[in-house]
């Protein structure tokens, strides 16, 4: 029974540094939002695009002259009023990651500090990764 336990409880700590992982390299892509503009006449340029993450983007236009490419922040964008987001949404984003990072770490600890230790009947011992696990996962 202890090995399967220790065996459920490294699983646990697996999947949540896989998830971390994942939410890290997911806040630093470019690839939150993607566009294509278009001309006047409905036609897609070949040349343009518009790409945007949760802090910068980059979007080329090809106004006829060649392609222009321009890097930008998602403050500025937000505070010109042309971001894809609302600044509401925005925030309230990275306060929800934020808080299940938060919430996933603790995880972290408390899985790699059960499988170290003599088992403990509270919310550190093997009982409290149910309350992570779900406190981590509706955030």
């Amino acid at each position: 029974m202890k090995s399967s336990r220790r065996l459920a409880i490294f699983i646990s700590l697996v999947v949540y540094v896989i998830g971390t992982s994942l939410v890290l390299v997911a806040l630093s892509t470019d690839f939150w939002a993607e566009s294509e503009p278009l001309h006047r006449f409905g036609k897609a340029s070949k040349y343009s695009y518009f790409h945007t993450g949760l802090f910068v983007g980059v979007r080329q236009l090809d106004y006829g002259y060649g392609p222009r490419r321009e890097y930008f922040s998602m403050f500025a964008e937000l505070d010109d009023g042309i971001s894809f987001f609302g600044k509401f949404t925005w925030i309230f984003t990275l306060f929800l990651i934020g808080v299940g990072l938060i919430w996933s770490f603790v995880g972290l600890f408390v899985s790699f500090l059960n499988l170290f230790v003599e088992e403990i009947n509270t919310v550190a011992g093997p009982r409290g990764l149910h309350i992570w696990s779900w406190l981590s996962g509706e955030i």
